[in-house]
């Protein structure tokens, strides 16, 4: 990571499994960074070319654990990933190992409806207005605390052994046919109209803290990026 004056310049990720690399930056005003280290990145309009897949949507959810952790998720390759933070590294390596990489369409040990979730903060990137296109210099940040008491502290990070860490991600698509609890955002109130409107939704949860942490790009009826949100919350 690079910063100047504060703003994250760009990230630069490096996959253990494949050697590949991909270079997230600010300019693209589809690449949106979290200050808790949490990113999305993807289109900023969906195209028609998707056959009814995922959108091309990258993203990386981490955890306040020592040592630190976090989800990474791809949907171009159907798969999400548990990566803790290395000690040790060259200056061409990840900071991160991978813990595993299981395809979206397992079967998980955890389904996301049977855990039961309380949100603590939810952190929402938005233009002013349901009309204007989205431009992320323009972008209006509104940080909403719903209960402080379903908030991890970074000052309270848990020390949890890496052999033993278990986190699990989840991928969700729907449109606003749905009922509005799907995505329990206060945010997003009068911003999505349409039931053409669409949300993709990442969400992560460390099994061992019982932090989860939620992504939502939303995209209005004609497809364009409308909105992005972080939400945080805890297990009970």
């Amino acid at each position: 990571m690079r910063a100047c004056g504060g703003a994250v310049q760009g990230i630069k990720e490096i996959s253990r499994v494949d050697d590949s690399s991909i270079y997230h930056n600010r300019a693209d005003d589809g690449f949106v960074y979290f200050d808790c280290g949490s990113y999305t990145q993807g289109p900023v309009q969906v195209t028609d070319d998707t056959d009814g897949h995922l959108p091309p949507i990258r993203g990386s959810l981490s955890f306040s654990t020592i040592p630190k952790s976090r989800v990474v998720f791809d949907s171009s390759k159907n798969s999400w990933q548990s990566q803790v933070h290395l000690r040790s590294m060259s200056i061409n390596d990840s900071p991160f190992d991978k813990l595993n990489k299981p395809e979206l369409d397992k079967v998980m040990e955890y389904e996301l409806e049977e855990l039961d979730i309380v949100w603590g903060k939810e952190t929402v990137c938005r233009m002013g207005s349901a009309n204007q296109l989205w431009m992320l210099q323009r972008a209006k940040w509104e940080a909403s605390t719903l209960d402080e008491a379903m908030l991890i502290p970074v000052a309270d990070s848990m020390k949890v052994n890496s052999d033993n860490l278990e986190l699990k991600g989840w991928f969700y698509d729907w449109d606003m046919t749905k009922e509005k609890t799907a995505w329990e955002s206060v945010g997003l109130d009068g911003l999505l109209k349409k039931e053409s409107s669409q949300i993709v939704k990442i969400v992560a949860a460390c099994i061992n803290t019982g932090e989860v942490k939620s992504l939502l790009r939303c995209y209005d009826d004609k497809k364009i990026l409308k909105a992005i949100v972080l939400q945080a919350g805890l297990i009970i």
